[in-house]
């Protein structure tokens, strides 16, 4: 499977649009140039492949999006706090709601990147669902390295 567009870069933006100079501190993961149409994203490092318990691979997120991708990173986003956030992720998972966009907010925040982000986008024909493609890439992944990748919490 080939994705529809070119990679695109995920990077995160301070919130210009902050009410509170606090608030203006956060930061965003910068969306306006995701596709606004429903389909399946693949988060990966671009040319970094980690160790996976068989093999390597640089994907750490395959998502769905039933909207539309722009629409689910600006969902990431209800969560731009955790960029700023000072605990621990295991407590923030335990204090708030959304555990994947809490993740994906503080691992883009907090963790140190060896290679840039990017997104690969793919889009169902009239005959499939996003939902469908999302778990043929996720059992392609599983059968390639026995576990999913590292942001997804299992098959659903």
């Amino acid at each position: 499977m080939i994705p529809a567009l070119p990679s695109l870069e995920l990077k995160l933006v301070l919130n210009s649009r902050g009410r509170t100079q606090g608030s203006r501190k956060y930061q965003l993961i910068d969306s306006k140039e995701f596709p606004d149409r429903p389909g399946v994203y693949v988060l990966r490092y671009s040319g970094h492949p980690l160790s996976r318990m068989q093999g390597e691979s640089p994907i750490l997120k395959i998502g769905k999006a039933d909207v539309s991708i722009r629409n689910r990173f600006e969902n990431y986003n209800h969560m731009r706090h955790v960029s700023m956030e000072t605990k621990s992720l295991i407590d923030l998972l335990d204090e708030l709601p959304q555990p994947t966009n809490v993740r994906l907010i503080h691992f883009l925040a907090h963790e140190k990147h060896p290679a840039p982000l990017v997104v690969d986008c793919y889009f169902p024909n009239a005959q499939e669902t996003p939902r469908e493609i999302e778990k043929q890439l996720l059992r392609e992944y599983f059968s390639a390295h026995r576990e999913l990748p590292p942001l997804n919490f299992g098959f659903h």
